[in-house]
């Protein structure tokens, strides 16, 4: 068993106003603790030095399980011995201290202490809300930023998406910091969240939401053409084709595929002979030349030419890895014919 203290509540107060202390405190061992008396001691200390003017308690009879978390308020200690300050102008560290007197075992104690910083004035200045700024581009991406963060270091932002477009696929955040970005592949109305929790994984706060946003895709990625096929009977025939993009931003920079394959016209299973990737950020109106370098019969994005009429049919982003504002035209054919 270990406890450590999560968080402590935050404290705000003018002088002469009454005052209440709590804290949580966590089991972070493998083990539940003792059933036994589970304290908490807090110690209100002036910054610019000199005795606590404060020092309170709170002590539940509790076995705490791994992995849970135990509230605790100071109800005793303090002038009036029921851990309630008056508060009185100035500046100070609130210490806490858990299991003070050594009454639960643990693995370590070395963790038993958590500070914070405690301001008592006149008038208490309007700290503005959290928000979350967000930033879309037209190649599905978007940035977010949540402005006004609580005051903390190893601070930890949980982002999530609290409302997309009937069909969205799942959005997944690159990070768990104050700024992320996030990848859409489907333009609509989303809302966006996001929990903060300090470095012990206890939430600060609640979930704070965004407005509404419009993601607006706005490239749009397709085949217009494809390496002329002549082969006869035999010879080995590589396949290649020209992506453009259509739309009016660039499109994300990600593996940029085209993939080949062959339909028979006599009838029978498609072929699939190869594909290509460039790892580019196709510019609007741009193009991009794109040969079959992997896959089919050899490995190598080659076939070895059979008699016969067939149709290529070449896709564009096959897999969907490049956000598009249509996908309905990622598709390119052209027939050819292997003779003897």
């Amino acid at each position: 068993a270990d406890l450590a203290p999560v968080s402590i509540a935050p404290v705000v107060a003018r002088p002469g106003e009454a005052v209440t202390f709590s804290a949580i405190i966590r089991n972070i061992g493998s083990a539940a603790t003792l059933r036994t008396q589970t304290a908490a001691t807090f110690q209100l200390l002036p910054r610019a030095g000199g005795a606590a003017v404060f020092s309170g308690w709170g002590v539940p009879m509790a076995s705490v399980a791994p992995g849970a978390d135990l509230t605790i308020a100071a109800t005793y200690g303090g002038a009036a011995g029921n851990g309630v300050w008056t508060a009185v102008r100035g500046e100070y560290t609130l210490r806490l201290q858990v299991d003070d007197a050594d009454r639960v075992p643990e693995s370590s104690s070395a963790n038993n202490v958590l500070r914070i910083n405690v301001d008592v004035v006149d008038s208490i200045p309007t700290v503005p809300a959290p928000q979350i700024a967000v930033t879309p581009r037209g190649d599905g991406t978007a940035t977010f930023t949540l402005q006004n963060p609580p005051a903390g270091s190893g601070l930890i932002y949980d982002w999530s998406v609290i409302a997309a477009p009937a069909g969205a696929k799942a959005v997944t955040f690159a990070s768990r910091s104050q700024t992320t970005t996030a990848v859409h592949f489907l333009s609509g109305r989303y809302q966006y969240g996001v929990i903060i929790r300090n470095s012990l994984g206890a939430i600060l706060g609640t979930q704070v939401l965004s407005d509404p946003v419009n993601i607006a895709i706005t490239a749009d990625l397709r085949p217009v053409s494809s390496a002329t096929v002549r082969a006869k009977t035999g010879e080995r025939v590589g396949f290649g084709a020209v992506l453009q993009n259509f739309g009016t931003s660039a499109g994300l920079y990600a593996q940029t595929a085209a993939t080949f394959e062959l339909l028979p016209k006599a009838g029978g299973a498609r072929i699939p002979v190869g594909f290509g990737v460039k790892v580019i950020a196709l510019g609007a109106g741009a193009s991009v030349s794109v040969p079959a370098t992997h896959g089919g019969p050899l490995g190598t994005g080659q076939w070895i030419a059979v008699k016969g009429e067939y149709t290529l049919r070449v896709i564009a982003d096959d897999i969907d890895r490049i956000p598009e504002s249509n996908n309905g035209n990622n598709i390119y054919t052209v027939d050819f014919s292997v003779t003897d």
